[in-house]
Protein backbone atom coordinates (compact mmCIF):
# COMPACT_ATOMS: atom_id res chain seq x y z
CA UNK A 1 0.00 0.00 0.00
CA UNK A 2 0.85 3.54 -0.19
CA UNK A 3 -0.39 6.76 -1.93
CA UNK A 4 -0.65 7.39 -5.52
CA UNK A 5 2.59 7.93 -7.20
CA UNK A 6 4.60 5.75 -4.74
CA UNK A 7 6.00 3.20 -7.36
CA UNK A 8 3.96 0.57 -5.85
CA UNK A 9 2.77 -0.66 -9.20
CA UNK A 10 6.26 -0.05 -10.76
CA UNK A 11 8.21 -2.08 -8.00
CA UNK A 12 5.70 -4.88 -8.50
CA UNK A 13 6.25 -5.16 -11.83
CA UNK A 14 9.71 -5.67 -12.33
CA UNK A 15 10.19 -8.03 -9.25
CA UNK A 16 6.76 -10.41 -10.50
CA UNK A 17 6.65 -9.91 -14.33
CA UNK A 18 10.05 -9.17 -15.15
CA UNK A 19 10.00 -5.46 -16.45
CA UNK A 20 13.18 -3.58 -16.60
CA UNK A 21 13.06 -0.05 -14.86
CA UNK A 22 12.30 2.12 -18.04
CA UNK A 23 9.28 0.46 -18.68
CA UNK A 24 7.31 1.21 -16.23
CA UNK A 25 7.43 4.36 -16.92
CA UNK A 26 4.35 4.24 -19.36
CA UNK A 27 2.65 2.93 -16.54
CA UNK A 28 -0.89 4.99 -15.29
CA UNK A 29 -2.26 4.72 -11.83
CA UNK A 30 -3.96 1.74 -10.79
CA UNK A 31 -7.49 1.76 -9.73
CA UNK A 32 -8.98 0.14 -6.49
CA UNK A 33 -6.86 -3.39 -6.41
CA UNK A 34 -5.22 -5.29 -8.50
CA UNK A 35 -4.95 -8.90 -7.71
CA UNK A 36 -2.23 -11.62 -8.98
CA UNK A 37 -0.58 -15.11 -7.57
CA UNK A 38 3.43 -15.45 -7.82
CA UNK A 39 4.10 -19.24 -7.16
CA UNK A 40 7.21 -19.83 -5.42
CA UNK A 41 9.14 -23.59 -4.43
CA UNK A 42 6.69 -25.21 -6.52
CA UNK A 43 3.53 -25.24 -4.47
CA UNK A 44 3.47 -21.98 -2.36
CA UNK A 45 1.07 -19.20 -3.62
CA UNK A 46 1.78 -15.72 -2.76
CA UNK A 47 -1.54 -13.71 -3.31
CA UNK A 48 -0.90 -9.95 -4.21
CA UNK A 49 -2.73 -7.17 -3.76
CA UNK A 50 -1.80 -4.17 -5.23
CA UNK A 51 -3.85 -1.12 -3.55
CA UNK A 52 -4.24 2.01 -5.81
CA UNK A 53 -3.60 4.93 -3.57
CA UNK A 54 -5.36 8.03 -4.95
CA UNK A 55 -7.31 9.10 -1.37
CA UNK A 56 -10.57 8.33 -2.48
CA UNK A 57 -9.34 4.78 -2.74
CA UNK A 58 -7.76 4.91 0.89
CA UNK A 59 -10.38 6.16 2.69
CA UNK A 60 -12.61 3.32 1.12
CA UNK A 61 -10.50 0.36 1.83
CA UNK A 62 -10.46 2.09 5.50
CA UNK A 63 -14.73 2.07 5.49
CA UNK A 64 -16.44 -0.22 3.41
CA UNK A 65 -13.43 -2.36 2.62
CA UNK A 66 -11.69 -2.64 5.37
CA UNK A 67 -12.75 -6.30 6.48
CA UNK A 68 -12.06 -7.77 3.59
CA UNK A 69 -8.62 -5.77 2.23
CA UNK A 70 -7.25 -6.13 6.05
CA UNK A 71 -8.44 -9.74 7.36
CA UNK A 72 -5.75 -12.30 6.58
CA UNK A 73 -2.85 -10.62 5.69
CA UNK A 74 0.47 -12.30 6.21
CA UNK A 75 3.10 -8.80 5.50
CA UNK A 76 1.99 -5.07 4.84
CA UNK A 77 3.96 -3.52 2.46
CA UNK A 78 3.85 0.44 2.61
CA UNK A 79 5.66 2.58 -0.08
CA UNK A 80 6.90 6.15 0.87
CA UNK A 81 7.47 8.64 -1.68
CA UNK A 82 10.69 9.84 -0.61
CA UNK A 83 10.22 13.37 -2.27
CA UNK A 84 6.38 13.69 -1.16
CA UNK A 85 5.13 17.24 -0.23
CA UNK A 86 2.48 15.63 1.93
CA UNK A 87 4.14 13.66 4.73
CA UNK A 88 1.36 14.30 7.17
CA UNK A 89 -0.84 12.65 5.17
CA UNK A 90 1.03 9.94 4.08
CA UNK A 91 1.69 9.10 7.34
CA UNK A 92 -1.98 9.52 8.61
CA UNK A 93 -2.50 6.67 5.93
CA UNK A 94 0.00 4.83 7.41
CA UNK A 95 -1.47 4.70 11.02
CA UNK A 96 -4.54 3.98 8.99
CA UNK A 97 -3.38 0.89 7.72
CA UNK A 98 -1.68 -0.17 10.76
CA UNK A 99 -4.39 0.26 12.77
CA UNK A 100 -7.00 -1.71 10.57
CA UNK A 101 -3.81 -4.37 10.73
CA UNK A 102 -4.07 -4.73 14.43
CA UNK A 103 -7.89 -5.08 14.35
CA UNK A 104 -7.43 -8.13 11.61
CA UNK A 105 -4.42 -9.33 11.14
CA UNK A 106 -2.65 -8.53 14.44
CA UNK A 107 0.19 -10.87 13.77
CA UNK A 108 1.22 -9.73 10.25
CA UNK A 109 4.79 -8.65 9.26
CA UNK A 110 5.46 -4.66 8.33
CA UNK A 111 7.70 -3.40 5.84
CA UNK A 112 8.11 0.74 5.14
CA UNK A 113 9.91 1.23 1.84
CA UNK A 114 11.56 4.79 1.36
CA UNK A 115 11.05 4.83 -1.97
CA UNK A 116 12.95 6.70 -5.08
CA UNK A 117 16.33 7.00 -3.39
CA UNK A 118 17.69 7.19 -6.32
CA UNK A 119 16.10 10.64 -6.68
CA UNK A 120 18.63 12.29 -4.07
CA UNK A 121 22.11 13.06 -3.86
CA UNK A 122 23.92 10.23 -2.81
CA UNK A 123 25.55 11.64 0.19
CA UNK A 124 22.09 12.70 1.40
CA UNK A 125 20.29 9.48 0.99
CA UNK A 126 22.13 7.31 4.28
CA UNK A 127 20.72 10.65 6.50
CA UNK A 128 17.57 10.79 4.91
CA UNK A 129 16.60 7.24 5.18
CA UNK A 130 17.77 7.42 8.85
CA UNK A 131 15.43 10.29 9.41
CA UNK A 132 12.51 8.48 8.17
CA UNK A 133 13.31 5.25 9.66
CA UNK A 134 13.06 6.36 13.21
CA UNK A 135 10.36 8.42 12.52
CA UNK A 136 8.07 5.35 11.21
CA UNK A 137 9.13 3.14 13.86
CA UNK A 138 7.82 5.44 16.68
CA UNK A 139 4.34 5.93 14.98
CA UNK A 140 4.53 2.32 14.28
CA UNK A 141 4.35 1.05 18.36
CA UNK A 142 3.19 -1.13 19.07
CA UNK A 143 3.79 -2.81 16.09
CA UNK A 144 7.51 -3.47 14.71
CA UNK A 145 8.16 -2.20 10.88
CA UNK A 146 11.14 -2.94 9.11
CA UNK A 147 12.51 0.11 6.86
CA UNK A 148 14.05 -0.28 3.84
CA UNK A 149 15.28 2.18 1.34
CA UNK A 150 14.76 1.37 -2.61
CA UNK A 151 14.63 2.35 -6.04
CA UNK A 152 14.11 0.70 -9.32
CA UNK A 153 17.27 1.57 -10.85
CA UNK A 154 19.18 -0.90 -8.64
CA UNK A 155 19.09 -3.96 -6.72
CA UNK A 156 17.56 -2.93 -3.42
CA UNK A 157 14.10 -4.32 -4.90
CA UNK A 158 15.21 -7.61 -4.88
CA UNK A 159 16.80 -7.37 -1.17
CA UNK A 160 13.31 -6.50 -0.18
CA UNK A 161 11.57 -8.90 -1.66
CA UNK A 162 14.19 -12.07 -0.21
CA UNK A 163 13.40 -10.14 3.49
CA UNK A 164 9.68 -10.63 2.96
CA UNK A 165 9.21 -13.87 1.35
CA UNK A 166 12.14 -15.92 3.25
CA UNK A 167 10.32 -16.22 6.28
CA UNK A 168 6.76 -17.43 4.53
CA UNK A 169 9.18 -19.51 2.55
CA UNK A 170 11.31 -20.56 5.54
CA UNK A 171 7.78 -21.89 8.23
CA UNK A 172 6.09 -23.38 4.87
CA UNK A 173 9.01 -25.71 4.70
CA UNK A 174 9.09 -26.25 8.42
CA UNK A 175 5.38 -27.01 8.50
CA UNK A 176 5.80 -29.51 5.78
CA UNK A 177 8.54 -31.84 7.12
CA UNK A 178 6.66 -31.58 10.66
CA UNK A 179 3.52 -32.97 8.62
CA UNK A 180 6.10 -35.76 7.11
CA UNK A 181 7.41 -36.69 10.45
CA UNK A 182 3.89 -36.90 11.74
CA UNK A 183 3.22 -39.00 9.07
CA UNK A 184 6.14 -41.39 9.46
CA UNK A 185 5.56 -41.78 13.05
CA UNK A 186 1.96 -42.45 12.20
CA UNK A 187 2.85 -45.50 9.76
CA UNK A 188 5.05 -47.14 12.33
CA UNK A 189 3.20 -49.71 14.06
CA UNK A 190 2.75 -49.03 17.94
CA UNK A 191 3.15 -52.91 18.76
CA UNK A 192 4.83 -55.97 16.86
CA UNK A 193 2.72 -57.59 14.37
CA UNK A 194 2.51 -61.62 14.44
CA UNK A 195 4.27 -63.90 11.97
CA UNK A 196 1.03 -65.12 11.11
CA UNK A 197 -0.78 -62.21 10.91
CA UNK A 198 -0.80 -59.91 7.65
CA UNK A 199 -2.67 -56.49 6.87
CA UNK A 200 -5.81 -56.51 5.72
CA UNK A 201 -5.32 -53.87 3.65
CA UNK A 202 -4.28 -54.60 -0.38
CA UNK A 203 -2.28 -51.30 -0.90
CA UNK A 204 0.98 -51.86 -2.85
CA UNK A 205 4.26 -50.08 -1.26
CA UNK A 206 4.41 -48.20 -4.48
CA UNK A 207 0.62 -47.39 -4.23
CA UNK A 208 0.73 -45.91 -0.20
CA UNK A 209 4.04 -44.24 -1.33
CA UNK A 210 1.77 -42.70 -3.97
CA UNK A 211 -1.12 -41.45 -1.84
CA UNK A 212 1.31 -40.67 1.14
CA UNK A 213 3.01 -37.63 -2.14
CA UNK A 214 -0.43 -36.87 -2.82
CA UNK A 215 -1.34 -35.83 0.37
CA UNK A 216 1.57 -33.82 1.25
CA UNK A 217 1.38 -31.70 -2.28
CA UNK A 218 -2.59 -31.10 -1.46
CA UNK A 219 -1.38 -29.09 1.96
CA UNK A 220 0.75 -27.16 0.34
CA UNK A 221 -1.21 -26.27 -3.12
CA UNK A 222 -3.62 -25.11 -0.34
CA UNK A 223 -0.76 -22.99 1.63
CA UNK A 224 -2.01 -19.26 0.51
CA UNK A 225 -0.16 -15.99 1.98
CA UNK A 226 -1.35 -12.70 1.31
CA UNK A 227 0.78 -9.76 0.57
Amino acid sequence: MGRGGAGKTSMRSIIFANYIARDTRRFGPTFDVEHSQVRFLGNLNLNLWDCGGQDAFMENYFASQRDHIFRNVEVLIYVFDVESREVERDLHYYQSCLEAILQHSKDAKIFALIHKMDLLQEDQREIVFREKEAELKKCSLPLDVTCFKTSIWDETLYKVIMAVVAPIAFSVIIFFFSFLRHGLASSTPSSPTSSCSRPTSDRSPTSARRMRSSSLSGIALQTNNNI
